[in-house]
């Protein structure tokens, strides 16, 4: 990876959403499936596409010809809802722009997810660590942080 952290400033996230063929004004959500495909890759980007929530689907297979041909077949079912690649040189720039991760655990998208959500969030790395999918609400941009400091709960921004 070339960016330790994945940032980019406005500018520039708005010139890569645009090479990519990304809807502007749209949350992105970027499902990275990694070499060995995403148990349940298949199931989650189904849920997905049949959700009312209108959002930029990026999908990662990695180098896993199987798991890509799988997610293009599902894809082709919604004409226009999903962008799928295969191998990604850079994936730092697509988690850049991405305003929603799922993935496989592996060391280097959860640390360059989870360091780039608290350099741009200011959430503690102890929050950053219990957030959960229902703590994410990508119509209105917000991450909600359940018993932080002095067990209080708060509703953080997410820069988009």
């Amino acid at each position: 990876m070339n960016h330790p952290i994945a940032t980019l400033d406005e500018s520039a996230a708005s010139l890569v959403k645009a090479k990519i063929g990304l809807a502007p004004g749209k949350k992105t959500v970027l499902i990275i499936g990694g070499g060995n495909g995403l148990p349940r890759g298949c199931r989650i980007l189904h849920s997905l596409l049949e959700e009312s929530i209108d959002v930029n689907l990026l999908v990662v297979c990695g180098d896993n010809k199987r798991f890509e041909q799988k997610i293009r077949s599902l894809s082709e079912r919604y004409p226009g809802r999903a962008i799928v690649f295969g191998y990604v040189k850079d994936i730092a720039e697509l988690i850049a722009i991405a305003d929603l991760v799922i993935g496989k655990a592996g060391a280097g998208v959860v640390f360059e997810t989870l360091f780039g959500l608290i350099a741009c969030s200011g959430l503690r790395i102890s929050e950053a660590l219990a957030l959960r999918i229902a703590d994410v609400d990508l119509k209105c941009g917000m991450l909600t942080v359940h018993q932080t400091k002095f067990a209080k709960s708060r509703q953080v921004p997410m820069h988009m």
